[in-house]
């Protein structure tokens, strides 16, 4: 399927802005600056039914956890883990997506204000994910616990499950887009590694910041390279056909599979990375979301997915 029309639209203005411009050094200011004004051109999310923020304690000092609660009371509690390749998102920058991801879900959607790279590179936003998840084990009050995480949090949230079995009772994760193993050079980055919202040379320069020294090929770093999964929570995994992450996607689907792990993949047709947040945008978007709602019903009543 081509890509869609309004994301070749936008793809194209961005090229032209670019156009006999001098290409910038790659920094950390320039994705945060970069995350913010996407979120900015893409809208607002909806109304929740509450949002308030906590401070936990955790190994980085006091962090921030925001908390949403959708009207007529939570069938789940979900920790959210943002994307912006370790480097970059905020509190602020997923608020639109993490709103509609509440509303979608019917959960409390509780996203961590994790330690961001270069400043704090691995393992410092795995070990936050791990502290608000031990806290979330602990509240004990019977409301069923999911994960999630788009791109880099998607990674996060890959890596938390594996760790979680046989310590915690999680019914499902959610992997969108996820980043599931460190090799660049897939079909999907040959196919989709220039010219489309996420290219090959900026997904390299992210793992730089993200692991500046060790070994990229770690579990904990690249799920995919676990040598089972047997025993994760059932997992909903994400792809979109022109995202360099898309066979990251496919192979981590096939090894739940290969492993026993319930599971379902969807691969969304034209679609680019980070294709979900543009949900005011794009009605494919907007499916996810009503998808979202279907899959994680099933996850909390045990049936099929």
């Amino acid at each position: 399927m081509p890509l869609h029309p309004r994301l070749e639209t936008m793809i194209a203005e961005r090229r032209q802005a670019a156009a006999g411009a001098v290409a910038p050094a790659r920094s950390a200011q320039a994705a945060r600056a970069g995350i913010a004004a996407r979120r900015q051109s893409w809208g607002a999310g909806p109304e929740v039914g509450e949002i308030s923020e906590l401070t936990l304690p955790s190994r980085g000092g006091p962090m921030t956890v925001r908390r949403y609660r959708p009207e007529g009371g939570a069938r789940g509690r979900l920790l959210w883990l943002h994307g912006g390749g370790w480097v970059a998102g905020s509190l602020a920058d997923y608020d639109p997506f993490v709103r509609a991801i509440c509303q979608a879900s019917r959960c409390e959607v509780l996203v961590p204000d994790y330690r961001l790279a270069p400043e704090h590179p691995f393992p410092a936003a795995l070990e936050d994910g791990e502290d608000v998840l031990a806290w979330l084990t602990g509240l004990g009050d019977g409301l069923p616990l999911l994960i999630g995480g788009d791109s880099a949090g998607g990674n996060l949230a890959a890596v938390l499950a594996q760790q979680a079995r046989g310590r915690v009772v999680l019914l499902g994760q959610l992997l969108l887009s996820p980043v599931t193993d460190c090799d660049t050079e897939t079909e999907s980055y040959r196919e989709s590694g220039s010219g489309y919202l996420l290219d090959t040379a900026e997904m390299q320069w992210l793992w730089q910041q993200y692991v500046p020294n060790g070994t990229l090929e770690s579990p904990r770093i690249s799920p995919l390279r676990a040598r089972s999964l047997a025993g994760v929570a059932p997992a909903w995994v994400v792809g979109a056909q022109y995202d360099v992450l898309r066979d990251d996607a496919r192979r981590y689907a096939r090894k739940l599979g290969w492993h026993g792990v319930r599971h379902r993949y969807s691969e969304y047709a034209g679609m680019t990375h980070n294709f979900g947040p543009m949900m005011n945008v794009l009605e494919p978007a907007r499916q996810l979301l009503q998808e979202m709602d279907e899959v994680v019903g099933r996850m909390i009543a045990g049936t099929p997915l």
